[in-house]
């Protein structure tokens, strides 16, 4: 999920990847964050400014393999299932 939306978006901060994946905490988002940017997957870009700017991308090596390599290496990774969202004004 985390590199399907890098995929399709090129750069995103932590927030908009936090906000992007429905039900997951901070804590959750970021252990596969790290291990994407260990494997060579992702790049980190941390900024020295106040309120923290971390910006994440796809490396090459990332962009380069084919959707079905790249999702297998996603799956090793796989975030825990989000909790649906109860919003009554959905339901017919």
């Amino acid at each position: 999920m985390i590199l399907s939306e890098l995929f399709g978006s090129g750069t995103l901060r932590f927030f908009d990847i936090e906000r992007a994946i429905p039900g997951v905490t901070q804590k959750i988002l970021i252990r596969p964050l790290k291990e994407f940017e260990q494997d060579g997957l992702i790049l980190r870009k941390a900024f020295q400014v106040v309120p923290p700017k971390v910006e994440y991308s796809l490396t090459q090596s990332a962009r380069a393999p084919a959707p079905a390599e790249l999702m297998r290496r996603a799956a090793a990774h796989q975030l825990p299932a989000a909790k649906p969202i109860n919003n009554p004004s959905c339901e017919a």
